[in-house]
C-alpha cells in the first residue's frame, strides 16, 4: 500500500506541471479571456492585438510549436516514471 501512496505523490507534480503548461499555451493562443480564472495576464497579452504572438502575425504559431514540444517533453519524462513505477509497484510472483 505505501509503494502506491508514494507513486501518487511523485506523479502528482508531473500532472500538475501538464496542466499548467497547458493553461499557460492556451492563454498564448489566446483562448482565455481577461475575466477567467486560468487568465495569465502576460502571457495573454502576448495573443492581442499588437503582441507578439497575435494571430496572423509573423510569430503567431510559435505558442503552438512552444507547446507541442513541451508537452512531448513531459510525457517522456512522465511516461519513464510511470514505467518505473509500475516495475516497482508490482508484487513479486
Amino acid at each position: 500500500m505505501i509503494k502506491y501512496i508514494l507513486s501518487f505523490f511523485v506523479a502528482t507534480p508531473f500532472l500538475l506541471l501538464a496542466v499548467f503548461i497547458m493553461i499557460c499555451g492556451l492563454n498564448a493562443l489566446g483562448y482565455v479571456d481577461d475575466d477567467e480564472v486560468f487568465n495569465i495576464w502576460f502571457i495573454s497579452n502576448l495573443s492581442r492585438k499588437g503582441g507578439l504572438f497575435e494571430k496572423g502575425s509573423m510569430f503567431g504559431f510559435i505558442p503552438t510549436i512552444m507547446l507541442t514540444v513541451t508537452m512531448g517533453r513531459v510525457s517522456k519524462i512522465y511516461r519513464s516514471f510511470a514505467e518505473k513505477s509500475t516495475m516497482w509497484e508490482n508484487h513479486k510472483t
